[in-house]
């Protein structure tokens, strides 16, 4: 009887369990989708807080270094502030007193001043008024040197020397005078003087009449007793000293010194001497080349100056037939327009 009913039982809920048993399943299916996407959710937060903690962590690195360097920045400034305050402080440096000054009242601010402001891109060239002193001076710390000694230191006595063989009031003609004193002491001597450089010349004299014109561009019927041309032809048509760039400019130039003397003006000329070379400012001609811009020129006096370092300078001879070696020359030369 058991059996019966159990059986029964069962054909009778049969339908009934089987809908339970769908219903069940599709709660299981539910409930593993509703995990995994619990999972996927958890996955996402968790990748975009790793996210987030890198981007916060790389602002606080590019923080730090842009606070480094503005740290940096602002120590450089103030760095500057304090140098510019030092440099404001070296114009002072007549205002010491009118006392004698000491070497210990020069600091670093006030050597560094006096090197711009008394070299040859300092104030008076500034004003057209640079001249080229035979020694120039270096300013240091509680010290003044000696920073070198250049040609002018033999230049200008060999120049004057030859000059006195040509009596005051002679007509004397000065190529390249605007860094030079020397045509204005001839003119102060009682020579008549008249300076072409397309420069021009600061210094006015009344024994001084100024050209400011290339040699080659000046033209004067009377002929010149002297003619002067210290340190000027190597640098004339190179391009420097406001010359034009030509080529043999130097030969015309000399070709310009001719027609303006005759037979007997004497020439004093002096230019560097050794291995030819030319750069932007200057040629250095050797034996061949500066006999042939001296052609028509009887040579009286030929002194050879050489550099022995930068404080010294000694004859090495007496004749330009052979080149010089070694250390920078110059060729001082006196002759005479042969008749």
């Amino acid at each position: 009887m058991k059996k019966q009913l159990k059986s029964l039982f069962t054909k009778t809920s049969a339908p009934a369990l089987r809908w339970f048993e769908h219903r069940f399943d599709r709660v299981e299916a539910n409930q593993n989708a509703a995990e995994h996407s619990a999972a996927l959710i958890l996955g996402c937060q968790l990748e975009n807080q790793e996210s987030l903690e890198h981007s916060i962590s790389m602002q606080l690195k590019a923080s730090e270094i842009i606070g480094r360097t503005l740290a940096s920045q602002t120590e450089l400034l103030e760095s500057v502030d304090l140098r510019l305050v030092e440099i404001e402080r070296a114009p002072s440096l007549p205002l010491l007193g009118a006392e004698d000054l000491e070497l210990v009242q020069l600091d670093r601010s006030g050597a560094d001043y006096l090197n711009r402001a008394l070299g040859w891109r300092g104030f008076s060239s500034a004003a057209g008024l640079f001249v080229n002193d035979a020694i120039n001076h270096h300013y240091e710390p509680s010290r003044v040197s000696v920073l070198n000694i250049n040609e002018r230191i033999a230049e200008l006595p060999f120049a004057f020397a030859e000059a006195a063989k040509v009596p005051v009031p002679a007509r004397v003609l000065d190529v390249g005078s605007s860094e030079s004193t020397f045509c204005l002491s001839l003119a102060t001597l009682g020579y008549s003087v008249t300076a072409v450089d397309p420069r021009g010349y600061a210094f006015p004299h009344s024994n001084l009449v100024v050209q400011e014109i290339e040699i080659s561009d000046f033209v004067l019927e009377e002929p010149f007793d002297l003619i002067v041309a210290l340190s000027t032809i190597e640098h004339i048509g190179i391009g420097h000293y406001l010359s034009q760039e030509v080529d043999d400019a130097d030969f015309k130039a000399m070709e310009s010194l001719r027609r303006l003397s005759r037979p007997g003006t004497r020439l004093i000329l002096t230019t560097p001497f050794g291995e030819a070379s030319r750069d932007e400012v200057q040629r250095i001609y050797d034996t061949e080349r500066l006999a042939s811009l001296l052609s028509g020129w009887e040579i009286e006096v030929a002194t050879i100056l050489q550099r022995a370092s930068e404080t010294e300078w000694n004859i090495i001879g007496n004749s330009i037939a052979e080149t010089p070696k070694g250390e920078f020359a110059v060729a001082m030369i006196s002759a005479v327009l042969a008749g």
